[in-house]
């Protein structure tokens, strides 16, 4: 009986991992092939141009070559990338696999208690999550970055990780910067590492511990210079000018990471963060104080998670400062310090529930603390999954209702990068039915070139076409006019063709694995266009209203 009941407790020890585990496998991969390719995710694509070797369209890129190799992996099973399902599946894997080796690197050193909150914060914040599911390079960012903190973590915790876990741990560091130069963000609690491996080990000779880190070093510069020596030396004046525009920033709009936060993080959840990130400060100030006037081993133990906890704070205000006082235009890119965020929030987390069990008393202090934690991580996961995951209105194209709240399309005086997001346009159907419709090798859309024509593989000329494909919220939100002529044809004619949100017929397998929550057939409650197709006369605008 004894035996029965242990076993029953293990089991609902492991429940707040098993769910963990769910609402981690859920918000990467539910409805991961509905979107259209937004953006960024069609540059990520391996796309040599016609004689450009792999070499010299991997150096001719604005970032590392690991997405791209992905890509490239991806395209020998679907060369022309229709399947969006598949070619983010990696980056998604990617994604779930760097939430799991979190945990096991934020418990290595702070406990399963504030390791199981960081990675909830972590695995369900809006940024994570839609970054998650993109091609993009962030997911292998964060999935190298982490599996080298486990490996340094590893290399100092169990003695026959002692050496294997410091080459390893550079290995993937080195493949986290080739991945992006975000990766090098982690450096604080590196070095933090390799410091408390240097005061291991007794039996080794500093001499050879000297050895060993130099070489394990040098193995890090190697892989580096291997790909960005050569990289450096052929930079183009396109990717000169990109950066600058990141730095200098280029436009009118103004830019915020807190805006941009929001944008991922609307309403309520942005003051969870902010709050249980003062209750982390205001812990770490209690602890150092209290570890002032207290000699015993408790604060020992004290003082080793006060530490750790400063060096995540350095490591977080390290790429914090360098984002928000040198780059113009963050974006997205403070991802690079949510990872730290997530465990200082997490410490916090732990003040709340000590402050909670003083005020209310242990017995039911607890029961206050079990309630309100599972309403937090609830409301997280609820509010990413209606916002990625759901996609019955397409935020923040349009006007979202979550629980209590209506999320309103962003305000366009900022400078918003939006990725991951519900898309879809039909852009697979559009291209399937220009190539079958009219004789034209011409085509013309109010979308962004770069996006139209990846699916239409015709000259985008307005006065030539032909083909006019309108497309209602295009994905790039600051929304430009269309060519006049192109305006004048929509206003006098009806379209040949037109999509809604209520044609789901021709979705491919990788389209719909997974696929929930679409309308079926017969019952769709809110159908609304989408996008049309219109076939023009050739001839500039005078031309054709002359005619």
């Amino acid at each position: 009986m004894t035996g029965l009941n242990g076993d029953r407790r293990k089991l609902v020890s492991y429940l707040p991992l098993l769910l963990l585990l769910g609402g981690l496998l859920w918000l990467r991969l539910v409805n991961l092939g509905y979107s259209d390719y937004q953006g960024d995710e069609i540059k990520a694509l391996f796309l040599p141009q016609e004689g450009q070797s792999p070499l010299d369209f991997l150096l001719a890129q604005r970032k590392g070559p690991i997405q791209f190799v992905i890509t490239n992996l991806i395209g020998f099973i679907d060369p022309s990338y229709q399947n969006q399902f598949l070619t983010r599946l990696p980056f998604a894997a990617a994604s779930v696999f760097a939430a799991i080796f979190f945990y096991l690197f934020v418990k290595m050193h702070f406990g399963k208690k504030i390791a199981l909150y960081a990675t909830f914060f972590f695995s369900f914040n809006g940024i994570v999550v839609a970054l998650s599911r993109i091609v993009q390079y962030q997911s292998f960012v964060i999935f190298f970055s982490v599996l080298a903190l486990y490996l340094f973590s590893l290399a100092i915790k169990a003695p026959g990780w002692r050496v294997a876990g410091l080459y390893l741990g550079m290995l993937f560091w080195a493949l986290s910067v080739l991945s992006h130069y975000d990766g090098i963000f982690i450096a604080p609690f590196v070095l933090y590492l390799l410091w408390e491996w240097t005061k291991r080990y007794p039996e080794y000779k500093k001499r050879v511990k000297w050895v060993h880190l130099c070489l394990a070093g040098g193995l890090f510069v190697l892989i580096l210079a291997a790909f960005y020596v050569p990289f450096l030396l052929n930079i183009s004046e396109d990717t000169k000018a990109y950066w600058l525009k990141r730095i200098s920033g280029g436009n009118d709009r103004i830019s915020s990471s807190i805006v941009t936060f929001k944008l991922y993080n609307p309403k309520v959840a942005t003051s969870i963060y902010a709050g249980l990130f003062i209750f982390y400060l205001a812990g770490m100030a209690g602890s150092i104080i209290s570890g002032l006037n207290d000699k015993s081993t408790r604060a020992a133990d004290t003082y080793q998670t006060v530490l750790k906890s400063i060096v995540v704070l350095l490591w977080f205000l390290f790429p914090w400062i360098y984002m928000e006082s040198f780059v113009s235009l963050p974006g997205t890119h403070i991802y690079a310090y949510l990872m730290p965020f997530t465990i200082l929030i997490a410490l916090g987390l732990l003040t709340a529930e000590n402050l909670i069990k003083k005020m209310a008393g242990i017995k039911y202090g607890k029961l206050v603390y079990v309630a309100g934690l599972a309403l937090v991580f609830l409301l997280l996961f609820y509010q990413s999954h209606k916002l990625f995951v759901d996609h019955t209105r397409e935020y923040p194209w349009e006007q979202e209702r979550f629980l209590f709240w209506t999320l309103e399309r962003p305000d366009l005086a900022y400078e918003l990068p939006i990725f991951g997001f519900p898309y879809h346009r039909h852009w697979e159907q559009i291209g399937d039915y220009i190539a079958m419709s009219h004789d034209s090798d011409y085509y013309y859309s109010n979308e962004k070139e770069s996006i139209s024509s990846f699916y239409i593989p015709l000259v985008r000329d307005v006065d030539q076409s032909g083909h006019y494909v309108r497309v209602k919220n295009v994905q790039y939100i600051y929304q430009e006019q269309p060519a006049p002529k192109a305006e004048w044809w929509q206003e006098h004619h009806e379209p040949d063709k037109v999509f809604s949100s209520c044609d789901y017929g021709d979705f491919a397998w990788g389209k719909d694995l997974l696929y929930v929550f679409a309308p079926v057939d017969g019952r769709c409650q809110d159908q609304r266009v989408m996008a049309e197709v219109y076939f023009m006369e050739s001839g500039d605008l005078e031309a054709i209203v002359d005619d």
